[in-house]
Parts: structure tokens; C-alpha cells; sequence
């Protein structure tokens, strides 16, 4: 599997949305996601942020019948406010590897098992 590509989205309600390739993403691109993480978070507030700035720069085009104004987020940013609640959860869980670029790099520890852990010490 390519994984600088999101495979494209069938809604629940039946509507498509296709991303843009993670390789075309900019270091701008990430930056804009980092600016909508606050210090102190109230209410939920920066992951709101978050998956609204992700869908701006993540989605490359959607055909969604039911939303009067078929703009995506980048040329509409109220769009998300429209989405039936099923179809926007699905929109977060396909945009995950687009917010793996913002989190920090996982700590690798001497239980990994996954490629490129470090090795276990030799037993004594």
C-alpha cells in the first residue's frame, strides 16, 4: 500500500471525498495543523481545530449531494458545520495519517518489535 496516499472516502450517506497526496503536503502545510494546538485546551477546542485545518488542507475534492455548496473546506471553510455527524466521524478517521505529520515521533522502546526498533541488549 502507498502510504503517502489517503484512499479515497465513500461517506455513509453515500458521498465521495478524494485527498490530496501526503508527498505534496509542505512543511507551511504542517505548520498551519501546529498553530491550532493551544497550551491550555478547554472543551475539546484544539482538536476541533485541528481536523478543521486537516480538512483544509487535506481534502482535494468531495461530491457530498446533500450540501447546498459543493466547496470544499479550503474554498469554504464552513463546509465541516454541514456534514452529517456519520459522515464527518468517517472524514476524521480517514484524515489520521495526514495528522500523523503534526504528533511528535513515537518514543522507541526496548519492547518494540516493529522494523527499525532498536535492538534488545544481549543477554548477560
Amino acid at each position: 500500500m502507498d502510504t503517502s496516499q489517503i484512499p479515497p472516502l465513500t461517506l455513509p450517506s453515500g458521498g465521495t471525498i478524494e485527498f490530496v497526496d501526503l508527498d505534496d503536503l509542505t512543511g507551511a502545510d504542517v505548520h498551519a495543523m501546529r498553530r491550532t494546538i493551544a497550551q491550555a485546551d478547554t472543551g475539546g477546542e484544539t482538536t476541533n481545530k485541528l481536523f478543521i485545518e486537516a480538512m483544509r488542507i487535506g481534502i482535494k475534492t468531495w461530491d457530498i449531494g446533500y450540501l447546498a455548496d459543493p466547496r470544499t473546506p479550503e474554498a469554504n471553510p464552513a463546509a465541516w458545520k454541514r456534514l452529517k455527524a456519520r459522515d464527518l466521524r468517517a472524514l476524521e478517521q480517514a484524515l489520521e495519517p495526514l495528522l500523523d505529520l503534526v504528533r511528535p515521533p513515537k518514543e522507541a522502546s526496548v519492547d518494540d518489535t516493529e522494523p527499525g526498533s532498536p535492538t534488545r541488549p544481549a543477554s548477560e
